[in-house]
Order: C-alpha cells, then structure tokens, then sequence
C-alpha cells in the first residue's frame, strides 16, 4: 500500500519497510492517485486472480498490513 501511495519501499532480513515521507498530516495534501502506477495494476492484477480461485466461497480484500492503509 505504501508503494501506491508513492513511498520507497525496502527489504529487510525479515520485512518490507518504509521510509518516512511526509513530516506533518498537511503534507497529505501532495498525495495523489496515479491509475497507471505499476504497484496498483500489480495489486488489481493479483485481486482479480484471487476473486477467480475463490469462486465466491470466501471474501477477497486487502490482508492485515502495516502502513497507511490500516
């Protein structure tokens, strides 16, 4: 989700982290939604593939994650 949003992601030994890139909730106002970024389509790809090997037996949404998006 962090991607999405514009952040640099990096991998540890052991997770996925974050570098800090807004100092004060003001700086929300530079995030902005970019339909063709390569995250989101990788994200809506893996969705659509979920939702097909479930055939409506369970729910398909986003997993417990840290971040922004929780």
């Amino acid at each position: 989700m962090e991607a999405i949003l514009g952040c640099d992601v990096y991998a540890t030994a052991s997770s996925f982290v974050t570098k800090p890139f807004m100092k004060s909730i003001e700086e929300t106002e530079k995030l902005r939604f970019d339909g063709h970024n390569p995250w989101l389509l990788k994200y809506i790809e893996f969705l659509k593939k979920i939702e097909l090997l479930s055939n409506g037996r369970f729910a398909v949404g986003q997993p417990i994650m840290r971040g922004p998006s929780e």
